[in-house]
């Protein structure tokens, strides 16, 4: 065979090959305009599917920035001391600047069931700080009562920089707490157009955590560090809260879009843990107090082992 026949050869196979992908991509092309126009839904239309029910005011919301935040750690000095006179009776340990640890001796008694609020007055004379500071939850496993820190009325999520934790004795009275606090900004980034909340629900419900029937009880905004400083210095990034059926809370970074998950045994026993050899190790061997302090943490981590 001679090789212009060969080309020619070529060239038709070529040509036939070329027709058949350009037809294959007209195919795809009609197939996807299609379901565009015929299948696709809205999220809207996929909550109402699956029946989950959203607020109004997530529908309603502007559009709303927020900045990074960047905030060291406080140090406590010996004036704390001075500032919990007329407060309730209890004995201050200051652990390396950075812990206060504290043995309350006036019995408060928290009672079984106690709306947030009462918890609230109830605790309200425990610290110098306790404005700063929301409650999170109760922890009944543990009788714990978990405060996070807030700064201009949002909450800083899981921070053990910024904790109070209020220790509970078998008839619920407040026998210790323990105490980190965040110092003021050390400076405030350029503000940043943050998801929507609608968009925070959609991401969730991408990752396959909602479901059917579910009730989406409120949206609301906070801060979060994705990596823990041990410098001290920590950034946080503005974080939404999604309440689901009144019991379960998501986390979605506000800037970034992604799920993140948080357990409240898990950052418990790790503070917990953590807090404890801070203590035997700063306080005197023979010191009442420590072994008083390192009693109650042993207590408390008894339900992890």
């Amino acid at each position: 065979m001679q090789w212009s026949q060969i080309k020619t050869l070529f060239i038709l196979c070529f040509l036939v090959l070329n027709i058949y992908l350009l037809f294959q991509l007209y195919e795809q092309q009609q197939k996807h305009a299609l379901v565009d126009d015929t299948t696709e839904s809205t999220f809207e239309e996929q909550l109402e599917e699956d029946n989950i029910t959203v607020p109004n005011s997530v529908f309603a919301s502007e559009a709303k920035t927020e900045s990074f935040m960047t905030v060291e750690q406080k140090l406590f000095d010996e004036d704390e001391i001075e500032k919990t006179e007329g407060l309730v009776e209890q004995s201050i340990s200051i652990i390396e600047k950075t812990l206060l640890a504290s043995i309350v001796e006036e019995k408060i008694k928290i009672p079984e069931n106690a709306p947030k609020e009462h918890i609230i007055e109830q605790t309200n004379n425990l610290s110098p700080y306790m404005s700063e500071y929301d409650l999170w939850k109760w922890d009944q496993d543990l009788n714990i009562l978990i405060f996070f820190q807030q700064r201009d009325g949002q909450t800083i999520y899981y921070n053990e920089n910024g904790l109070m934790l209020v220790f509970l004795n078998d008839e619920n009275e407040v026998v210790f707490y323990s105490q980190t606090m965040l110092a003021e900004d050390e400076s405030t980034q350029e503000s940043q157009k943050l998801i929507s909340p609608l968009r925070a629900i959609e991401t969730i419900y991408n990752s396959g955590q909602l479901f059917f029937g579910d009730e989406i009880n409120d949206v609301e905004v906070g801060f979060h560090t994705r990596i823990p400083s041990s410098s001290g210095i920590q950034v946080f990034v503005p974080t939404w809260k999604v309440i689901v059926n009144e019991e379960k809370n998501y986390f979605v970074n506000a800037i970034e879009g992604y799920v993140f998950a948080s357990d409240d045994h898990e950052f418990l026993s790790e503070t917990l843990d953590k807090d404890l050899k801070r203590t035997q190790s700063a306080l005197e061997d023979k010191n009442k107090t420590k072994n008083k302090i390192v009693d109650y943490y042993k207590e408390k981590l008894k339900f992890f082992d």
